[in-house]
């Protein structure tokens, strides 16, 4: 008998489940998510504006001049020139003579170089040329001795 009582009453967990003790109210245990177009739209123009950045950006790096006066590769110029510890000061011929040569460089400003009998000339396409061929206003590549030295090694000149 004691086991049809206790089946007839209601289970005091059952109804906590299904009715907050707080308010009385049946809980909700449905959720729903709701997306308004507004910010569907506003999604959509914000991808379509980062892909026209992104498009923007390698349409202006290929369009733009690279900070390096000769055209070498970047896998040619940061490779070899690294990895030998090369250390070049790119500018434009301010003044040049047969012991020295001025450049402005974007970087360093003006920076003033020694020539000697050890400092070697060469083209952009690596053929030698003299001092006599370096005009003022035309794009070089110059080599110092050392990161402090103002003595030129290496002295490319842009075609």
């Amino acid at each position: 008998m004691e086991s049809e009582k206790k089946a007839d009453m209601p289970k005091e967990q059952d109804t906590k489940e299904k009715t907050n003790t707080v308010s009385m109210k049946p809980i909700k245990e449905t959720k729903t998510i709701t997306v308004s177009q507004n910010s569907i739209l506003i999604t959509l123009i914000v991808i379509i504006l980062l892909i026209l950045a992104f498009i923007g950006g390698t349409i202006y790096q290929k369009n733009s001049k690279s900070n390096l006066p000769i055209n070498l590769t970047r896998h040619s110029y940061r490779y070899h020139h690294a990895k030998r510890n090369h250390i070049f000061r790119a500018g434009t011929i301010t003044s040049v003579n047969s012991s020295s040569i001025t450049i402005n460089s974007v970087r360093y400003g003006s920076l003033s170089f020694s020539i000697n009998s050890n400092t070697k000339f060469k083209s952009q396409n690596q053929t030698p040329i003299n001092v006599s061929d370096l005009k003022t206003g035309q794009s070089v590549l110059i080599r110092p001795k050392s990161p402090s030295s103002n003595q030129a090694l290496l002295i490319i000149l842009k075609n």
